[in-house]
């Protein structure tokens, strides 16, 4: 049917319509791969889904992103920030939240027609603590320092914060904090009076809000109490050759009632009356004690044989003086003297029951070990078991002693080469007695030898 002329108008639109239909829709085709059609924005999600800010001022970033009906991110978009209450967060065009007050404010986010929203919940905690005074005094053990400890409570951005808990703990050299938990004023303050403890030194107190975070430690340095007394650390008791430099030097601490070390204390190192050593050079040596509380000297004992003694004198402090003793020896034996086995009666040519034993003493009659002592039979026919034995750590030196095959006297001396010589005496006696041994019931070898070693043994013993 021919066309009107009004009708043929819409041609040239309309061809120009489908034509702009059929590329869109091959444009698509190609850009969504599969046939899936053209990307169409579908949801807005903001990154992270929540915020908790805690100090007033802090900030956080949002970030929001468009993805199309497949799930992908599309670029190229815009957004418009908001947040449902100003005064509590406020939100910029970048999406950087803020926190101003306490509550909580949704932070909306929009691309189009698409929008999303999260929480960001304002709660002011402390984050910050601080001291404003009170830090870094000095004073003696156990006194009440004069100035407060005071410090300020803050929230994370330095904002004070009123009615927090805090804690005062002690952490180092005892003593109390009082009171040790209080509430922080308007101004964010909190103060505590600090009593020093016993032990000398650095102390320190540490400033805790008991919810949140944040601490502040102050430190305080606590000087000795007075001298109180003076004792011994070591170098007593030693034992060594007269006339030698003791091995251990004397040394004595000097302490307060707490037992905090006194430096710069006077002592006196005094040889006793009768000794002829020397400490650090002469009868008498002054000196005073270290930043440990200590005082030495070095002690030569003199030439004296014996007990020596060395006090220490610290003025009018408890324990003062101290004594430190010392056992000077001799370098040489002084004497020999009979401790068993003399004067007895024993069977012709076997040993005494007892062996002969002697000590070897030093000039002032202690013990001298190391010596060589001499034994040799002077009379009687007999022998000695060995001619020298070496006396022991107590002195004690010992011989096996036959007596000669005659009955009666037999003598022998024991010496240290140098020093006197000593005599035993040992009567030898025939046997009285003729030991039988009479078998009920025949014996065996081994049973026969058994019964003659026996016999053999107590011959030997029985003399009378």
């Amino acid at each position: 049917m021919p066309m009107s002329p009004s009708s043929m108008r819409w041609i040239r639109p309309l061809a120009v319509v489908a034509t702009a239909l059929s590329l869109a829709c091959k444009s698509g085709t190609d850009a969504g791969g599969g046939g899936s059609g053209p990307s169409v924005a579908t949801s807005l999600i903001i990154t992270p889904n929540a915020l908790n800010l805690t100090g007033f001022g802090e900030s956080q970033q949002l970030t929001a992103t468009v993805r199309d009906q497949n799930g992908a991110a599309m670029s190229g978009q815009t957004f418009t920030w908001g947040t449902a209450d100003s005064t509590i967060a406020t939100v910029d065009n970048m999406g950087l939240v803020t926190a101003v007050a306490n509550g909580v404010a949704a932070i909306t986010a929009t691309s189009g027609s698409l929008n999303a929203n999260v929480d960001a919940t304002v709660a002011q905690a402390p984050g910050l603590m601080s001291i404003a005074s009170g830090d870094a005094q000095m004073d003696m053990v156990t006194v009440v320092l004069p100035d407060s400890l005071v410090a300020i409570v803050a929230d994370n951005q330095g904002n004070i914060m009123q009615g927090i808990s805090v804690a005062f703990q002690v952490t180092q050299g005892g003593g109390s904090a009082s009171p040790d938990t209080l509430l922080s004023d308007v101004t964010g303050r909190v103060a505590a009076q600090w009593t020093l403890g016993t032990t000398a030194g650095i102390q320190t107190v540490v400033a805790i809000p008991l919810t949140g975070s944040g601490s502040a430690t102050f430190t305080a340095t606590a000087n000795p109490d007075v001298a109180d007394m003076v004792s011994i650390v070591s170098g007593d008791g030693q034992s060594q050759q007269n006339g030698s430099l003791l091995v251990d030097p004397l040394v004595v601490k000097v302490t307060d009632q707490y037992g905090n070390p006194i430096d710069g204390f006077s002592i006196d190192f005094d040889i006793q009356p009768g000794g002829t050593g020397t400490v650090n050079g002469g009868s008498t040596h002054a000196t005073a004690t270290d930043s440990v509380g200590e005082a030495s000297a070095n002690w030569i004992l003199g030439p004296e044989i014996g007990m020596q003694t060395v006090d220490a004198t610290a003025g009018t402090l408890t324990g003062s003086p101290v004594t430190f003793s010392a056992t000077s020896l001799s370098t040489q034996p002084g004497s020999i003297v009979i401790d068993s086995g003399d004067a007895q009666t024993g069977l012709v040519d076997f040993a005494l029951n007892v062996m002969p034993r002697v000590q070897v003493l030093d000039l002032a009659m202690n013990p001298f070990p190391g010596a060589t002592v001499e034994f040799a039979v002077t009379s009687g026919g007999g022998m000695v078991t060995s001619a020298s034995a070496m006396s022991d750590v107590s002195g004690f030196a010992e011989v096996g002693w036959v007596v000669g095959a005659g009955a009666g006297a037999n003598t022998m001396e024991a010496r240290v080469v140098g020093i006197d010589t000593v005599t035993f005496t040992a009567t030898g006696a025939l046997a009285a007695y003729d030991i039988d041994i009479r078998f009920v019931t025949p014996p065996t070898a081994s049973q026969r030898a058994v019964f003659d070693s026996a016999r053999a043994k107590w011959d030997g013993i029985l003399y009378g």
